[in-house]
């Protein structure tokens, strides 16, 4: 849009085949509806001069080139209003006024430049120079439009044939570079669809800059539910799963830096189920989980005393964790406090390795659409030991092989009971591969010194979900709570509080109400044996007690006879010469059937007993059983071990009179 001769544009379109010019006048009152004269479609670049070019760069979607103003270009206006007996005067933006000054100092013209920059300040100035004077202006297309509506005589400055052709030029520069950005963003763009399905770029005031997908009714409520889910700016780096319309979406967020801000750019891939098959010992707590305030969903308070600051150092730190702990002495709650307060607060998955089956657990390490294989998660693995040697052997080797442990947040944990010790398989691996920190929870009955704070604050965490308005405890309920022998730990405690917040009638929580509590807890804390103990029966004869002693040792040492005999402090033959005076047959169950070894007799009752469903699935580890023989001379047995060297189960039995025969070492 600009006023040059129709030769010069038929001219150019003859040197310039490679283009299709369009050619359109316009002055400033008509240049809109010139514009939409045209459909946007048919053009990539508007070339246009002077107030039209600026006007057109405020409501044009394409980009706009502005025909400059040679020194020749206004030489040969200046040479043309010498003609004029008038007085003239030079009017324009900067970029016609400078040339003009500029042609003034070199040839000693005496001419009146008048600079403007703003479109507004046009006619103030024109009626400034009418009253000095001036009746000619030489100027650009806006100006001229003004000075003829007040009696002024003006001449349009126009650009040459080497001013439109550099213009030209320009434009075929920038349709060249949009040419290749467009080539780059189809490439990116079928590179990206190859993983995900649909991309959506949110300004860091939460405004939609771009989205693949429509941006129509059915798709405004989902892009919607996406704004609404975007984390604070520090935390946009994140993977997480979200479900809408029973469709499974698998999201990864990146910052996006800007002039304006911090954008958030969240690649989605849709699923028509979840990776991570929540249920089967597989769950996830997002993001939006950390801050929430609901009692179900937020974890009871854990971080006080010295146990807060091992926890929030070890939140700060990138290597896995390894929690210790008995029963009830808050692992969970500390694996949610590590991926809470560590960095980005990813979507924390965990895996109960005592609830996976084999077969789920053989998906979770071969898969492709294995969560383990996304990066930007946190995996908190629970009671890591109770996996076999096997699977927990294939575990680290896709742990190695996938470098599993830099890519995602890692916390694991081990229950420390009757029958798991810190020396199981997974446990010993752990303290020494991946640069793995221990975080060791003590029981309650060894930090008493915390258990005001923790009353404290659950009580406030109670308050706040059930509306009530409880102080604390009196000093003397406070001592009960504080000298009772917490044996289910954090979570007897918790109970405890709960039943009396919600029973409380008063601010105060009176000693009565405690004590009265305590005595229906004492029963279940003398009836489970703290890990590390158990019951003897003490009506028994000595050399009962102590057969009864070595055999609960050698149980929790999985039936290693070495340890069990270093544990008592009492050499190895000396503990076989106990075991015989009780023990008298070894039986080994193999998956394909009862299969025995070192077993002198071998009957139908036998067969029978073991037939019957006593005898658990090889490969499990089991308590204490008992079972009555059909016949006298066939043993009941007492205690079972898992030995993963052979494979099998190992059965101790007695009741039999036959002699005793010893396990070889290498079955041991």
């Amino acid at each position: 849009m600009f006023p040059v001769p129709k030769s010069h544009v038929q001219l150019h379109q003859r040197q310039r085949p490679e283009l299709e010019l369009i050619s359109t006048v316009a002055s400033l009152p008509t240049w809109r509806q010139a514009l939409q004269s045209v459909p946007s479609s048919s053009y990539d670049v508007i070339i246009s001069r002077g107030g039209t070019a600026r006007a057109l760069r405020q409501v044009a979607g394409v980009p706009v080139v502005e025909i400059g103003v040679s020194i020749y270009d206004m030489l040969c206006s200046l040479k043309n209003a010498q003609n004029y007996t008038g007085k003239f005067a030079v009017m324009g933006h900067p970029n016609i006024t400078n040339c003009a000054m500029q042609l003034s100092d070199l040839m000693q013209y005496d001419v009146t430049v008048c600079t403007i920059h703003n479109d507004s300040d046009i006619k103030q100035e024109l009626l400034r120079l009418k009253n000095e004077g001036c009746n000619l202006i030489l100027c650009d297309n806006i100006s001229q439009h003004n000075a003829e509506e007040l009696g002024l005589n003006s001449m349009l400055i126009t650009s040459g044939e080497k001013s439109v052709s550099d213009a030209l030029d320009e434009a075929v520069r920038i349709i060249k570079a949009q040419n290749h950005l467009l080539y780059q963003n189809e490439l990116y763009r079928q590179l990206f669809s190859l993983q995900w399905d649909e991309l959506t770029v949110f300004s860091h005031q939460g405004q939609l800059q771009y989205s693949t997908l429509p941006q129509d009714e059915a798709h405004t409520p989902f892009l919607e539910m996406l704004r609404t889910r975007l984390p604070k700016p520090e935390h946009l780096s994140f993977e997480d799963e979200w479900e809408w319309g029973g469709e499974y979406w698998q999201v990864s967020g990146q910052p996006l830096p800007t002039d304006q801000g911090m954008a958030a750019a969240l690649c989605l891939k849709k699923h028509s189920r979840s990776l991570l098959i929540q249920g089967e010992g597989v769950s996830m707590l997002g993001r939006g989980a950390f801050q929430s305030t609901d009692l179900l969903l937020a974890p009871g308070p854990i971080c006080v005393g010295e146990l807060g600051e091992s926890i929030a150092a070890c939140a700060a730190s990138p290597f896995p964790v390894l929690i210790l702990g008995e029963e009830g002495t808050g692992k969970d709650r500390a694996a949610v406090q590590l991926c809470k307060s560590g960095a980005g607060q990813p979507a924390l998955v965990t895996l109960d390795c005592q609830v996976i089956c084999e077969k789920r657990w053989k998906q979770l390490l071969s898969s492709k659409d294995s969560p383990l294989l996304r990066s930007g998660l946190a995996f908190y693995l629970k009671n890591v030991n109770f996996l076999s040697s096997e699977q927990a052997q294939a575990l680290f080797e896709y742990m190695e092989i996938t470098r599993l442990d830099r890519r995602t947040r890692l916390i694991f944990s081990c229950l420390l009971d009757g029958s798991h010790s810190e020396n199981d398989y997974a446990c010993r691996y752990l303290k020494n591969h991946f640069s793995t920190l221990l975080l060791r929870l003590p029981p309650l009955r060894q930090r008493k010194e915390d258990i005001p704070n923790l009353l404290a604050l659950y009580i406030n965490q109670l308050n706040v979900s059930l509306g009530k308005q409880v102080v604390g405890f009196t000093p003397g309920a406070l001592e009960r709570m504080v000298e009772f022998d917490w044996q289910g730990n954090l979570t007897q405690l918790n109970r405890v509080t709960r039943t009396l917040v919600v029973e409380a009638r008063t601010p105060y929580i009176g000693e009565e109400q405690v004590e009265k509590l305590l005595r229906q807890e004492a029963p279940l804390c003398s009836a489970a044996p703290r890990p590390g103990s158990a019951v003897l029966d003490l009506r028994k004869p000595l050399s009962e007690i102590q057969y009864d002693v070595i055999r609960l040792v050698l149980q929790e040492e999985n039936g290693n006879q070495s340890r069990s005999a270093a544990r008592l402090g009492i050499s190895r033959s000396t503990l076989w010469n106990a075991l015989k005076k009780h023990v008298y047959c070894v039986v080994f169950s193999f998956s394909h059937g009862l299969t025995s070894l070192f077993f002198p007799w071998y009957s139908k009752d036998a067969e029978s007993v073991f037939s019957r469903g006593a005898v658990p699935a090889a490969g499990g580890r089991f308590p204490l059983l008992f079972c009555e023989p059909p016949a006298k001379k066939v043993p009941s047995f007492f205690a079972g071990f898992y030995c993963p060297a052979i494979r099998a189960n190992l059965f101790l039995l007695k009741g039999a009179e036959h002699s005793w025969t010893p396990i070889p070492d290498e079955v041991e």
